[in-house]
Parts: C-alpha cells; sequence; structure tokens
C-alpha cells in the first residue's frame, strides 16, 4: 500500500514551515506558497516549478501545443501495408491518424505494433483503431485526466467545423508539467519568441504566430491554412527538416535551428535584400 504525500499535506507542509497558519484559498495563493517555498529552498526547484505547472494546465488548451495538421504525418486508408511500413521506419513514429481519400476526415488511428500482428490484414482500414477527438479549445488539465480515463495515448484535434487541424499526444502535454528538454543553442529568453541574434539574424520560435511574425518583422506572409511560422515552413518543405536546412520564402532566409521529430522549435530568420532573393530564387 502506497503512503504517498496527498496534495493537502504537501500544502500543510509549505504553509507550517513558511509560518501560515490557513491553507491556500486558491489557487493563486498557492503559487505565492510554491515561490516562496523555492525561493527559501523548503522545497527543490525543480520539484516546485512542476506544482505550478499542473496548476498552469487549465490555463492551455490543445491547440496552444497541438502538432498541427501539415506536421502530422497520415496514413491513406487505401495505402498498402508494405507503404505503411516505409512510412513508419522513415519517420519513426508510433501512431498514425488514418485518413479517407480526400484526405480530410480521420477515420481512427493506426499503431505501429499491430503491424506485427498483420499477416492476415491488407490495408489500413484492417488495423485502424477508435481515434480520441477533442476540440481545439479543450484545456490541457481535462485533456489529460481523458486520456487516462480512455487509455488512449493520442487525440486527433477538431476546429469548430469538425476540420482535422492537428494531434496532441499524452506526452505532449506531461511535458508541460516535466518542462522541455531544450537545445542547448537555444535562445533562452522566457516570454520571448523573436530573439535578435548576429549577422542580421533573428531567432524565431517555430509556434510564434505568422501574424506577430509579420509585425515584426512589417511583412504580409500568409496563409489560410496555418497560423505559425514554423507551419508554414513545414507546409513548404513538405517534411520534418533536420538541423541546419535553408529555404527561403518571399524575402526572408529560414534555417532550421532545432527541430523534434515532429516540430520545428526554433528558426534563425533573416530579411534577404533584393538582390539576395533574386539570386536565391534562380540557384
Amino acid at each position: 500500500m502506497s503512503s504517498g504525500k496527498t496534495p493537502s499535506s504537501i500544502i500543510d507542509k509549505i504553509a507550517s514551515i513558511l509560518g501560515y497558519l490557513r491553507q491556500p484559498s486558491n489557487k493563486d495563493m498557492f503559487r505565492d506558497y510554491c515561490n516562496q517555498a523555492i525561493s527559501q529552498k523548503v522545497i527543490d526547484s525543480y520539484e516546485g516549478q512542476q506544482l505550478i505547472r499542473i496548476l498552469d494546465l487549465e490555463q492551455k488548451a490543445a491547440e496552444d501545443i497541438m502538432i498541427t495538421r501539415s506536421a502530422v504525418d497520415v496514413i491513406q486508408d487505401s495505402d498498402s501495408l508494405d507503404h505503411i511500413k516505409k512510412l513508419i521506419r522513415k519517420s519513426g513514429h508510433s501512431r498514425f491518424p488514418v485518413v479517407d481519400k480526400d484526405n480530410k476526415k480521420v477515420l481512427g488511428i493506426l499503431l505501429a505494433k499491430d503491424l506485427v500482428v498483420s499477416r492476415s490484414k491488407k490495408s489500413a482500414l484492417d488495423l485502424v483503431r477508435k481515434a480520441l477527438f477533442i476540440p481545439e479549445n479543450k484545456k490541457l488539465n481535462n485533456l489529460l485526466a481523458e486520456f487516462q480515463r480512455k487509455h488512449q495515448h493520442m487525440a486527433i484535434v477538431i476546429n469548430e467545423y469538425g476540420d482535422f487541424t492537428g494531434v496532441i499526444t499524452i506526452e505532449d502535454v506531461i511535458e508541460q508539467i516535466t518542462g522541455e528538454i531544450e537545445d542547448e543553442h537555444d535562445p533562452q529568453h522566457i516570454g520571448k519568441n523573436i530573439v535578435k541574434e548576429n549577422n542580421g539574424y533573428y531567432a524565431v520560435e517555430g509556434i510564434t504566430p505568422i501574424e506577430a511574425f509579420n509585425q515584426h518583422f512589417k511583412c504580409q506572409l500568409m496563409d489560410d491554412d496555418i497560423d505559425t511560422i514554423g507551419g508554414l515552413v513545414l507546409k513548404y518543405l513538405g517534411y520534418i527538416p533536420s538541423k541546419g536546412e535553408k529555404l527561403t520564402i518571399k524575402q526572408f532566409e529560414f534555417i532550421i535551428r532545432s527541430a523534434s521529430e515532429r516540430q520545428i522549435k526554433w528558426l534563425l530568420v533573416k530579411k534577404l535584400k533584393k538582390s539576395e532573393t533574386n539570386q536565391s530564387e534562380n540557384t
């Protein structure tokens, strides 16, 4: 039988050591407790930040951290098992949305492990599992609970019209609590997603809204289907790029600074002169 501490006992410990006589009446007060406990070394900084991040889950929605549709590897219902196996080996992913021939409607989820017992199966439809569909505005604390309750690891994100706009996994949500392992060369500027660097380059976080990018660089990059600058780069490339890859979009040079197996994290961006733009387009 486990003798783990309950949330209330943790609160009691923090409160008693800091000299409080009553438990926090709201979450903002509990955040203050945690921050003071961290500063006074009552609890480890990492543990304290995890407690605070758990509280913050209810302030974030699926659309804030989902992998956008343009960056998702999908399987079509007509794909052969040989084609699917090649896609799995190339991508390294373990779960894939299965879509119809029009590439719009999600029919379910295919797990890579199911191919191990697929000798009598002939197509993706023979292996598809029921998908969990969630709205873009679903809060992460509720999503985590639903993942656990339904024993699901991936959800299909849809907008108000029922369109497939992205995917999110239980690992994505847990990462919001544990914190992401950052690339050592990525900017460590909390709250800034566009940071000036050397030689005319800017470090731009992949999740930066295109609108914010346009406002900062005084330009008019647009795409009706894409909301972030990382998503726009992915749409132009058509695949998840490796670190150091380059491309030119309009008057901008983009260099992949860091990327996971599913999304672009940071880009190096430089606004090119007209002569440089023409040269890039001709090469």
